[in-house]
């Protein structure tokens, strides 16, 4: 029997997202929940994760290269099938959380936890964008609880 801990990944376009992605990410592991921040932002240079970008596309099935690029729906899908790759590779995972804006929904959602494990989507856009916040404590404190409750009883 596996003993060992599961893990939330925190998946972000933390070009964009990093701070958000940072905040749902400590709010999880104060629950005593281990966590991998996981960037996949296709223009990121972030170095506050626990994987970056270049380690995301390096699943590419036809490598990273059809991850980056100029044109950026098409960078968009490659990160999307990289991290698809990845995340099937990962063994202990709890579940998912997806940050990101309409770039990083995109990516997240293709993506599958285990069989039984959560994945969630958070789609985040700026104050200036909506003239609302709509990310805050309440939606991270229900995410906490769905968190405790997958990695108690992944059943």
């Amino acid at each position: 029997m596996d003993t060992k801990p599961k893990t939330a990944y925190i998946v972000a376009t933390c070009d964009t997202k990093l701070a958000e992605a940072s905040y749902v990410r400590d709010c999880i592991a104060a629950t005593g929940i281990p966590t991998k921040l996981v960037d996949v932002g296709i223009k990121s240079t972030a170095t506050e994760v626990d994987v970056d970008v270049s380690q995301v596309a390096a699943h590419h099935p036809n490598g990273p290269d059809h991850v980056f690029g100029d044109d950026r729906g098409k960078a968009i899908i490659g990160m999307a099938e990289a991290l698809k790759a990845f995340m099937s590779k990962q063994t202990d995972v709890a579940g998912m959380v997806g940050l990101g804006g309409s770039g990083g929904t995109g990516i997240a959602a293709p993506a599958r936890a285990k069989p039984g494990c959560l994945r969630n989507r958070c789609r985040l856009f700026r104050r200036s964008h909506m003239g609302h916040d709509y990310s805050g404590s309440a939606a991270v404190q229900r995410l906490q609880d769905v968190f405790r409750r997958i990695c108690r009883d992944p059943h």
